[in-house]
């Protein structure tokens, strides 16, 4: 693997590690858990689709950071 690309996965496990974004994971798969178990397709695709945006903002925090 690439200097690089160490250097992020050493970072993205640094920054998973913090306890304000393990708790802001948690909040974030339980609204889809929530949304799932309620049948609300919408919902469900909604809280999917933030979770999946947020970390992609923190990976792009990351790659500016390395």
């Amino acid at each position: 693997m690439e200097n690089r690309e160490r250097q992020l996965i050493r970072l993205a496990r640094t920054n998973s590690s913090r306890k304000d974004l393990t708790e802001l994971e948690q909040y974030e798969h339980r609204a889809m858990f929530t949304a799932i178990e309620a049948g609300d397709v919408e919902r469900a695709c909604e809280a999917a689709a933030s979770h999946l945006k947020y970390p992609a903002r923190r990976l792009t925090l990351y790659i500016q950071g390395v």
